[in-house]
This record gives C-alpha cells, structure tokens and sequence, in this order.
C-alpha cells in the first residue's frame, strides 16, 4: 500500500507500534502533519488501537481508512471491508474444486470480494465533515 500511494506522489508515514498507549500517543504526534489515518485489520487495531485512534480522528477531524469491519461500526470512517459471508461462500467454491474435482490449491485462481463491500460510519463522516455525492451511495454502505 505505502509504494502504491508513493507511487501517485502520496507522502506517508510509516508508524509501528506496539500497544493501544502508543498508537494514542503518536496519532496526537502527527495529526498535525497528516491529513487521515490508514490502518489495518491487525490484532492491535483490534484490540482497542482502532477506537484510541477513533477518538483522536473525531476530535482532530481526520478521517479513518480501515479495513477493519468492526472498527467502522464503532467510529473509524470508511473503507473496504471482507464480507466474512461472501468470502466463506467462496472458499468454500474453492474447496470444492479441490475435494470434489481434483484441483490443486496452487492451481485456483485468487479473487477478489466483487462487489467489494465498502463501508462508511456516517456519524463520524458527518462530524468530520465528509459529504458523499448521492450519486456516489450506491457503491456504500451506511453503518450508524
């Protein structure tokens, strides 16, 4: 993700941490320096990091790109979620292939969740000020 978004010309800051505190801490640090927060579905941002980033998000009023389904639902402030329903139906496909055809794993082909669930928790979108087009809505999905 960070050489995909350096490679559109995107500055970012790369932070490792270890504890809820910490993330805490250092998103006080750099809110200043950033203009949102990007996390992922690691057992930090699980474990309380999401919400301890939530709360500086909406007091500092920059936004949350998760990819953490239950951290949306409690206050980060959009972003691409798995479907855990969708992506059991497909592995499941999958194990078909392999139980009841004789495929090998490394013979099937990866996807991608289509349509990719994208949500957005519109009480934190309104108090950071996010406005979606409506033409835009049909590609999200509201939590909150």
């Amino acid at each position: 993700m960070i050489r995909l978004l350096k490679k559109e010309g995107l500055r970012t800051i790369d932070l490792e941490l270890n504890t809820v505190e910490e993330m805490y801490e250092m998103a006080l640090t750099v809110a200043k320096d950033v203009d949102v927060f990007m996390t992922t579905t690691d057992t930090l941002c699980q474990g309380g990091g999401e919400k301890a980033l939530t709360d500086v998000s909406l007091d500092k009023k920059i936004p949350i790109l998760s990819s953490n389904k239950v951290g949306i639902e409690e206050g980060a402030t959009f972003g691409p979620v798995a479907d855990f329903y969708t992506l059991g139906k497909m592995s499941g496909e999958k194990a078909v292939k392999i139980l009841k055809h004789g495929r090998k794993p490394a013979q099937l082909i990866s996807e991608l969740q289509d349509p990719p669930l994208i949500l957005i928790n519109k009480t934190s979108a309104d108090i950071i000020g996010i406005k979606i087009p409506e033409e835009k809505l049909e590609n999200f999905q509201y939590v909150q």
